[in-house]
């Protein structure tokens, strides 16, 4: 029997690839599917996707008066929505949707993207990480069903609360065969970092090494807090004409800059449980792209690079040990094509194609 779903989120819908995935695999299996979100400046043209957007306007951008100006305006929303699952995307709008479900007496959902407790912006506040400790601790285990990114995520919830967190990953769709052949015909040596520009990537690590890779270029997509210390940065960099910055692209245009790199990197710095337990977007992006990685030797990455033989993994996130590991591999054609061949041959199993199956089996049990 068909749903009426509600997904809600604080990201930017416009970029956000894991609720747009899940809203679209929803509504392709035949819900009426809404995601609501926020006005962050513009209004994208939704029109070409199989499911509803709601763009609230709010007074606040960032800091507590956003978090509450969020969930007070989506607590109203949601009580003039129909439906009959609610879902909230991560912690943040959490509080919202469980009032709501509890006074339209629906089924609530979870999906936790990352560990928020131990996020950057959070880890080191001690009051501003009791206060959402204090939320999880009393409102995830009120949930009805959970699902998050990892296993590493989903054993440490198990820990705390004995909940069975059902691990949906942040696997892309799989590329036809035609633009994957297309993929491995590069001829530049490209780095690429796509993502979040925000505190504990690495980014200025790789501009700062980039002076000691000379063979190769920089390109950095993505939007957030530090996009301007980025573009700054940058343009004191010696090697500045060979780093291009994208800056924010949607996730439709992203692939295609992504597919003429030799080298993907995500190599977040460990600044509490969310980083050290991360497996994110771009490295499965990555995969998809037929792009060998080096990735930071945190437990979920090293186990898809150490299992798929994708790339290497570093501790040490320095300008210069970063320039150490990059250097020989741009040298050594063999094994890169290697490991680029083995990211072909990764992508067909992680893919959403696959994934989305426990999504389903999720969302089914409802109506079980």
């Amino acid at each position: 029997m068909a749903s009426r779903i509600v997904l809600s989120v604080t990201n930017d819908m416009v970029i956000d690839q894991r609720v747009h995935r899940i809203a679209s695999t929803l509504a392709n299996a035949g819900n009426d599917v809404l995601v609501i979100g926020r006005y962050t400046g513009v209004w994208p043209d939704f029109s070409d996707r199989p499911y509803k957007v709601h763009l609230m306007r709010l007074w606040f951008k960032k800091g507590f008066l956003f978090y509450a100006n969020y969930n007070v305006s989506l607590f109203f929303r949601l009580l003039r929505t129909k439906c009959t699952i609610l879902t909230a995307n991560d912690l943040d709008s959490l509080p919202a949707n469980w009032m709501a479900a509890k006074l339209k007496r629906v089924a609530l959902f979870f999906d936790s993207h990352e560990y928020f407790p131990e996020v950057p912006e959070v880890v080191n506040r001690k009051w501003v990480k009791r206060f959402w400790t204090f939320i999880e601790k009393t409102l995830v285990p009120r949930a009805n069903y959970h699902y998050t990114v990892c296993q590493s995520i989903a054993d440490l919830y198990k820990s705390k609360y004995n909940l069975d967190f059902k691990v949906v990953r942040n696997v892309p769709l799989l590329k036809d065969e035609e633009n994957r052949e297309v993929e491995i015909e590069r001829n530049e040596n490209i780095i690429m970092y796509q993502g979040a520009i925000n505190v504990g990537r690495g980014i200025e690590n790789i501009i700062d090494a980039m002076p000691m890779i000379p063979d190769a270029k920089l390109v950095i997509a993505g939007g957030g807090p530090l996009e301007n210390d980025i573009k700054k940065r940058i343009q004191e960099s010696p090697a500045r004409e060979r780093i291009k910055y994208l800056g924010r692209l949607p996730f439709h245009q992203l692939h295609q800059y992504t597919i003429q790199a030799q080298i993907g990197i995500s190599i977040e710095e460990n600044l509490g449980l969310n980083y050290y337990y991360a497996l994110p977007n771009k490295l499965f992006d990555y995969i998809q792209a037929g792009l060998a990685v080096v990735t930071s030797d945190f437990p979920e990455m090293k186990r898809v690079v150490d299992e798929y033989h994708i790339g290497t993994t570093i501790d040490n996130r320095s300008p210069e040990n970063l320039a150490n590991t990059i250097n020989p591999i741009l040298a050594d054609k063999k094994q890169l094509s290697a490991w680029q061949n083995n990211a072909r041959a990764a992508a067909v199993e992680l893919c959403w194609e696959k994934e989305q199956n426990i999504l389903l089996s999720i969302y089914k049990a409802v109506n079980a």
